[in-house]
């Protein structure tokens, strides 16, 4: 018996065997270490001053709007003030528009991130759910608007992310 499991194991056929499962476990070690460098990247993009800093004017400027009695009537307030706003910077510093629409984009890309099949980032799902429903409470006006201008492709993978 030993000199058959011998003879196979010299075998073209159990090497090349041995070959594709070696191929396939470096495929798979490369993907996780890809996966592990998107999150990390996310992370960095999400966690950083400028994004802090956007969220907490954006926060600020929404609960202080004055007259509005329900959280729809505030949002289509700040939204309103949001428009009235110039587009990118003033004295240095992002308008309230700008600081929306990087929000936008930093939870489309988490929604890109973590919306393949194929992606284990849902973990992220747990680290920032928050974020992004306060994002959509705020500005869902301005988003639905602009989707309504523009095509459903607008702000997908944040409805997606902010529905999970």
């Amino acid at each position: 018996m030993l000199p058959a499991v011998v003879s196979f194991l010299d075998s073209t056929t159990a090497i090349g065997w041995a070959t594709v499962l070696a191929e396939v476990f470096v495929g798979c070690v490369i993907y996780l270490e890809l996966e592990q460098n998107r999150r990390t990247a996310f992370l960095e993009k999400a966690t950083n001053e400028d994004a802090n800093q956007d969220r907490r004017e954006i926060y600020k400027t929404f609960l202080a709007m004055q007259g509005v009695a329900t959280l729809d009537e505030r949002s289509a307030a700040f939204v309103r003030l949001m428009l009235w706003t110039p587009a990118e910077t003033v004295n240095g510093e992002p308008t309230l528009k700008k600081r929306c629409d990087r929000q936008i984009a930093l939870f489309n890309n988490l929604g890109i991130t973590v919306g393949e099949w194929y992606s284990r980032s849902a973990p992220l799902v747990k680290i920032f759910p928050h974020a992004a429903i306060y994002i959509w409470i705020v500005l869902h006006p301005y988003i639905i608007q602009r989707r309504e201008d523009t095509g459903d492709w607008l702000a997908k993978p944040l409805l997606e992310f902010t529905l999970k």
